[in-house]
């Protein structure tokens, strides 16, 4: 079976459903018969940029980003571990330990005062060099 190409109208259509949450880009593609990645770089605007509709854009026009520099500031700030602040922002624990280890947002000024945060399971919750044994 030949790929459906995309249209403005179709590109369109496509930003709306997955603005609007109703459905995601590979559930689009799966259902209209086009790859994946050609409904990906619509929602993003990659291509079609002239076809209207929603354009998913975050982190100042780049990446995926979910936090605001706020939000990475209480991130640093919060005593807890990792898995309760991840279930709180939407994000994943991953992420809260990247955040805290400077791996990402490291444009973020640290706290003056960095908090204990308590070792996980496998001990990989163990914050900022500084703090380890």
């Amino acid at each position: 079976m030949a790929q459906r190409h995309l249209d403005p109208t179709i590109a369109r259509h496509v930003r709306e459903l997955v603005a609007g949450g109703h459905a995601t880009p590979p559930q689009i593609a799966e259902d209209i018969g086009c790859s994946a990645r050609a409904i990906q770089a619509a929602v993003r605007g990659d291509t079609w940029k002239d076809a209207g509709g929603p354009i998913r854009r975050s982190g100042a026009g780049q990446g995926r980003r979910v936090l605001t520099v706020r939000e990475v500031r209480e991130i640093l700030e919060d005593p807890r571990c990792s898995p309760e602040v991840a279930e709180d922002h939407g994000v994943s624990e991953a992420l809260i330990r990247h955040i805290r280890t400077g791996r990402v947002w490291r444009h973020v000024p640290r706290p003056a005062r960095m908090p204990e945060w308590p070792v996980g399971k496998r001990g990989a919750d163990r914050g900022p060099r500084e703090l380890r044994a």
